[in-house]
């Protein structure tokens, strides 16, 4: 995902974990280097389920987008 929300530009990229059981999206504001991590939506193997972390104001509509590309990664 690459969306635009005001002056900010968000994407996303996949994060997997094979220790820890987990595999999600994390959010970055900003295409260029240096961006910054504003968000992770993790599916946790041993729970079944997901888990969301935010590292300050995140845009509702990046958060949904963000959720949905989650779910579709892993196939629910």
């Amino acid at each position: 995902m690459e969306q635009v929300h005001g002056v900010s530009t968000y994407a996303t990229s996949k994060i997997s974990d094979e220790n820890d059981g987990c595999v999600g999206i994390e959010v970055q504001r900003g295409t260029d280097e240096p961006s910054q991590v504003v968000a992770r939506i993790v599916f946790w193997d041993a729970e079944g389920q997901f888990s969301v972390e935010t590292m300050g104001e995140v845009p509702l509509s990046i958060l949904e987008s963000a959720i949905a590309e989650a779910r579709k990664l892993i196939g629910e």
